[in-house]
């Protein structure tokens, strides 16, 4: 939230064992200003005291820098590169991890 307007959602999977798989959306006119990684960290450390999750994993576009930066600075790593695999093909990924 920013100045009573929500700005982006943090919504967490459960992957079960203690893992979730994390994934955010920013508003465009928040982009830019460091939102998605104060975001991140927060609903994190938030999800690992509530919820329990010891261990949460990002899967991002490899070709997303600023999608990048943000996990970064929200505290996950280190990368790994993998891909997603679609019904039109496979997509080049990043796996960067966040752990309690």
């Amino acid at each position: 939230m920013e100045e009573d307007r929500p700005v982006g959602v943090v919504r967490f999977d459960d992957l079960g064992g203690g893992e979730a798989e994390v994934h955010i959306i920013v508003a465009a006119e928040a982009r830019g200003r460091s939102v998605a990684a104060r975001a991140l960290g927060a609903a994190c450390e938030h999800a690992s005291r509530a919820l329990g999750f010891a261990l949460i994993i990002a899967r991002i576009k490899e070709d997303n820098a600023a999608s990048r930066r943000a996990f970064a600075r929200a505290g996950f790593g280190p990368e790994r590169r993998d891909t997603l695999k679609t019904d039109d093909g496979e997509i080049p990924i990043v796996v960067t991890t966040w752990r309690r």
